[in-house]
Protein backbone atom coordinates (compact mmCIF):
# COMPACT_ATOMS: atom_id res chain seq x y z
CA UNK A 1 0.00 0.00 0.00
CA UNK A 2 1.31 3.43 -0.90
CA UNK A 3 0.54 6.77 0.68
CA UNK A 4 1.15 10.27 -0.61
CA UNK A 5 1.66 13.05 1.91
CA UNK A 6 1.20 16.48 0.33
CA UNK A 7 0.97 20.18 1.23
CA UNK A 8 3.45 19.79 4.05
CA UNK A 9 6.89 20.83 5.15
CA UNK A 10 8.80 17.57 5.01
CA UNK A 11 12.31 17.71 6.43
CA UNK A 12 14.89 16.51 3.94
CA UNK A 13 18.68 16.56 3.82
CA UNK A 14 20.21 19.38 1.75
CA UNK A 15 20.08 18.66 -1.99
CA UNK A 16 23.37 20.43 -2.63
CA UNK A 17 26.53 20.62 -0.54
CA UNK A 18 27.00 23.70 1.59
CA UNK A 19 23.30 24.56 1.59
CA UNK A 20 22.69 26.88 4.52
CA UNK A 21 20.07 25.10 6.56
CA UNK A 22 18.05 22.14 5.46
CA UNK A 23 15.58 21.58 2.69
CA UNK A 24 11.88 21.07 3.22
CA UNK A 25 9.90 19.29 0.52
CA UNK A 26 6.16 19.61 0.01
CA UNK A 27 5.37 15.97 -0.75
CA UNK A 28 6.44 12.45 0.17
CA UNK A 29 5.55 8.97 -1.06
CA UNK A 30 5.64 6.06 1.38
CA UNK A 31 5.53 2.53 -0.05
CA UNK A 32 5.67 -0.66 2.04
CA UNK A 33 6.42 1.33 5.20
CA UNK A 34 9.46 2.99 3.61
CA UNK A 35 9.97 6.51 2.33
CA UNK A 36 10.21 6.07 -1.43
CA UNK A 37 10.30 9.68 -2.67
CA UNK A 38 10.54 13.22 -1.33
CA UNK A 39 10.11 16.35 -3.43
CA UNK A 40 7.58 18.69 -4.96
CA UNK A 41 4.24 17.38 -6.19
CA UNK A 42 5.62 17.68 -9.71
CA UNK A 43 8.71 15.61 -8.86
CA UNK A 44 7.07 12.64 -7.19
CA UNK A 45 5.04 9.86 -8.74
CA UNK A 46 2.86 7.44 -6.85
CA UNK A 47 0.58 4.54 -7.72
CA UNK A 48 -2.91 5.64 -8.75
CA UNK A 49 -4.43 3.72 -5.83
CA UNK A 50 -2.26 5.45 -3.21
CA UNK A 51 -4.04 7.03 -0.28
CA UNK A 52 -3.54 10.80 -0.04
CA UNK A 53 -2.94 12.67 3.21
CA UNK A 54 -3.21 16.47 3.18
CA UNK A 55 -0.69 17.69 5.76
CA UNK A 56 -2.19 21.21 5.79
CA UNK A 57 1.28 22.82 6.03
CA UNK A 58 2.29 20.65 9.00
CA UNK A 59 5.92 19.64 9.48
CA UNK A 60 7.13 16.05 9.06
CA UNK A 61 10.47 15.06 10.59
CA UNK A 62 12.26 11.71 10.92
CA UNK A 63 11.12 9.51 13.78
CA UNK A 64 13.32 9.48 16.85
CA UNK A 65 14.37 5.98 17.83
CA UNK A 66 17.67 6.73 19.58
CA UNK A 67 17.56 7.39 23.32
CA UNK A 68 20.53 9.77 23.01
CA UNK A 69 18.96 12.38 20.75
CA UNK A 70 19.72 16.03 21.39
CA UNK A 71 16.24 17.19 20.41
CA UNK A 72 16.48 20.81 21.57
CA UNK A 73 19.94 21.16 20.08
CA UNK A 74 18.73 19.59 16.84
CA UNK A 75 15.92 22.11 16.54
CA UNK A 76 18.31 24.98 17.15
CA UNK A 77 20.80 23.55 14.67
CA UNK A 78 18.39 24.01 11.77
CA UNK A 79 19.19 27.74 11.82
CA UNK A 80 22.96 27.27 11.86
CA UNK A 81 25.44 27.25 8.99
CA UNK A 82 25.87 23.64 7.92
CA UNK A 83 29.53 22.55 7.76
CA UNK A 84 28.94 18.81 7.37
CA UNK A 85 29.99 18.76 3.70
CA UNK A 86 33.20 20.72 4.38
CA UNK A 87 36.36 18.64 4.10
CA UNK A 88 38.96 21.39 4.51
CA UNK A 89 39.61 24.61 6.38
CA UNK A 90 39.15 26.57 3.14
CA UNK A 91 35.66 25.10 2.65
CA UNK A 92 34.74 25.82 6.27
CA UNK A 93 35.92 29.41 5.93
CA UNK A 94 34.03 29.91 2.65
CA UNK A 95 30.82 28.43 4.07
CA UNK A 96 31.01 30.68 7.13
CA UNK A 97 31.77 33.74 4.99
CA UNK A 98 28.81 32.94 2.71
CA UNK A 99 26.51 32.44 5.70
CA UNK A 100 27.66 35.70 7.29
CA UNK A 101 26.97 37.58 4.07
CA UNK A 102 23.48 36.05 3.78
CA UNK A 103 22.67 36.80 7.44
CA UNK A 104 23.96 40.33 8.11
CA UNK A 105 21.60 41.03 11.00
CA UNK A 106 22.22 38.01 13.24
CA UNK A 107 24.32 38.94 16.28
CA UNK A 108 26.35 35.71 16.20
CA UNK A 109 27.42 33.27 13.49
CA UNK A 110 26.35 29.82 14.66
CA UNK A 111 27.58 26.73 12.82
CA UNK A 112 27.14 22.99 13.08
CA UNK A 113 28.58 19.78 11.73
CA UNK A 114 32.31 20.53 11.96
CA UNK A 115 34.34 17.37 11.50
CA UNK A 116 37.60 17.80 13.38
CA UNK A 117 39.41 15.73 10.77
CA UNK A 118 38.69 18.48 8.22
CA UNK A 119 41.08 20.77 10.13
CA UNK A 120 43.55 18.02 11.09
CA UNK A 121 42.45 18.32 14.71
CA UNK A 122 43.52 21.98 14.88
CA UNK A 123 40.94 24.56 15.96
CA UNK A 124 42.36 27.99 16.66
CA UNK A 125 40.45 31.24 16.95
CA UNK A 126 42.98 32.85 14.64
CA UNK A 127 41.78 30.56 11.82
CA UNK A 128 38.37 32.31 11.97
CA UNK A 129 39.08 35.83 13.19
CA UNK A 130 39.32 37.53 9.80
CA UNK A 131 35.98 36.17 8.52
CA UNK A 132 33.58 38.42 10.43
CA UNK A 133 33.75 40.70 13.48
CA UNK A 134 30.79 38.91 15.10
CA UNK A 135 31.27 35.98 17.46
CA UNK A 136 31.54 32.67 15.57
CA UNK A 137 30.54 29.49 17.41
CA UNK A 138 31.04 26.12 15.67
CA UNK A 139 29.62 22.90 17.10
CA UNK A 140 31.49 19.74 16.27
CA UNK A 141 29.56 17.02 14.48
CA UNK A 142 29.43 14.89 17.65
CA UNK A 143 28.38 17.88 19.80
CA UNK A 144 31.22 17.24 22.24
CA UNK A 145 33.46 20.12 21.17
CA UNK A 146 33.10 23.71 20.09
CA UNK A 147 35.43 25.93 18.08
CA UNK A 148 35.19 29.70 18.43
CA UNK A 149 36.74 32.86 17.08
CA UNK A 150 38.27 35.47 19.40
CA UNK A 151 35.06 37.52 19.54
CA UNK A 152 33.17 34.46 20.83
CA UNK A 153 35.90 33.67 23.37
CA UNK A 154 35.73 37.27 24.60
CA UNK A 155 31.93 37.16 24.76
CA UNK A 156 32.09 34.02 26.92
CA UNK A 157 34.97 35.40 28.99
CA UNK A 158 36.70 32.10 28.22
CA UNK A 159 40.19 33.50 28.81
CA UNK A 160 39.58 33.73 32.55
CA UNK A 161 36.99 30.98 32.94
CA UNK A 162 38.01 27.81 34.77
CA UNK A 163 37.64 24.45 33.07
CA UNK A 164 34.28 22.94 33.87
CA UNK A 165 34.08 19.47 35.43
CA UNK A 166 34.49 16.96 32.61
CA UNK A 167 35.53 19.60 30.09
CA UNK A 168 38.64 21.43 28.95
CA UNK A 169 39.19 24.88 27.52
CA UNK A 170 42.21 24.55 25.26
CA UNK A 171 44.72 27.28 26.03
CA UNK A 172 47.90 28.62 24.48
CA UNK A 173 51.29 28.78 26.21
CA UNK A 174 50.18 31.97 28.04
CA UNK A 175 47.02 30.36 29.43
CA UNK A 176 44.71 32.25 27.05
CA UNK A 177 41.82 30.31 25.47
CA UNK A 178 42.97 29.33 21.98
CA UNK A 179 39.70 28.67 20.21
Amino acid sequence: MASVFKNGRIFAPPRTPRTHGNDFAEAMVVENDRIAQIGSLEEISAPKDASVVDLQNRVVIPGFIDGHVHILHYGQSLRKANLIECTSLDQIRQTIADYAKCHPSVPRILCRGWLQSSTNGIALASMLDDLDPRPVYIDSFDLHSQWCNSAALDEMQAHTAPDLPGGTIHRDENGKASG
